[in-house]
């Protein structure tokens, strides 16, 4: 006989991760002889891929020419949140806006001085610096300069470090773009090249939890590491929508033997670190079986 038990939003532990669902039964319950198998996960795709605590990849560095002949030292701090490479390029453009970091065409377009943007021929993410006008030469050509803008008395690049020069203080920011921890783009005080590209050298990880491993208290699957792991969660769909996801075939796991209160279940990211849930309409169901009385049957119906 096969049994179904149902976790959702009301079995959340309530600590803001939205990733651990505890089931109490009514009494405590003996299992002798007991499997245990997922039949359905309903949530949404709703955790992030860059933040501040377990990801630490929310920062990089842009170093801008000032009008003393140096740099100034920019610490660029991205929101907790989802982010494609277009929208870390986008955050990247309007933190410019704000420090007056751009020029604005005679047609009204803003020009910036660094970009993100994915090269698609050799799927590698590309990192674009352009050389820092000085305001004689943008108003020469017509453009405005707002308000901010330094006057470098010359041309300069602009350099984008993952780490902090001053410290060597890293953060995993590089691993989303797929560049060396210690990459930092070059600088040049000549016109000869007025254009900058790096490539990616490493596969970028826009999303380093693709999959949430699902862990159950009260099991021993001995093929795994940790032997909680029954099965694992993947996003396939657009962040924000619905991931409804039924196995095409029950995957049996024993039941440590004992007498139990409850079920825990945890949700963790791909290499088994804590994962935040942003929304916690959660709904996991759940089948339990005695192993003995599906033999019988079995049994009975080969007899047949």
């Amino acid at each position: 006989m096969t049994s179904t038990i149902i976790l959702n939003e009301n079995n959340i532990f309530p600590d803001g991760f939205n990733n651990k669902l505890v089931y109490n039964f009514p009494n405590s319950l003996s299992f002798p002889n007991h499997e245990i198998a997922i039949m359905n996960i309903k949530m949404y795709y709703s955790w992030v891929n860059v933040n501040d605590t377990n990801l630490n990849n929310n920062i990089f560095y842009l170093y801008f020419p000032n009008s003393t002949g140096g740099f100034t030292t920019n610490k660029i701090v991205i929101p907790n949140g989802m982010y494609e490479l277009r929208d870390l390029n986008a955050y990247l453009q309007w933190y410019c806006m704000l420090q007056g970091y751009y020029l604005i065409r005679p047609n009204g377009l803003n020009v910036y001085f660094a970009e993100f943007i994915l090269n698609t021929s050799t799927f590698t993410v590309q990192l674009n610096t352009y050389a820092v006008s000085s305001i004689a030469f943008a108003q020469g050509n017509g453009w405005t300069v707002p308000t901010g803008y330094p006057d470098t008395n010359g041309t300069i690049f602009p350099i984008i470090t993952m780490y902090d020069t001053t410290t060597n203080v890293f953060n995993n920011f590089y691993k989303l773009i797929g560049f060396p921890s210690n990459f930092n783009s070059s600088v040049s005080f000549t016109q000869v090249n007025l254009t900058k590209s790096y490539l990616s050298t490493i596969s970028p990880v826009i999303q380093p939890n693709e999959n949430l491993l699902i862990g159950i208290s009260n099991i021993e699957n001995k093929y795994t590491n940790p032997t909680t792991l029954i099965g694992t969660i993947t996003s396939d769909v657009e962040f924000g929508q619905l991931i409804d996801y039924t196995p095409p075939n029950f995957a049996w796991v024993n039941m440590l033997i004992g007498t139990y209160n409850g079920i825990r279940i945890l949700l963790t990211g791909s290499t088994g670190d804590s994962v935040k849930i942003l929304d916690p309409m959660i709904t996991i169901t759940l089948a339990i079986r005695n192993k003995k009385d599906d033999f019988l049957m079995d049994e009975l119906k080969l007899i047949k």
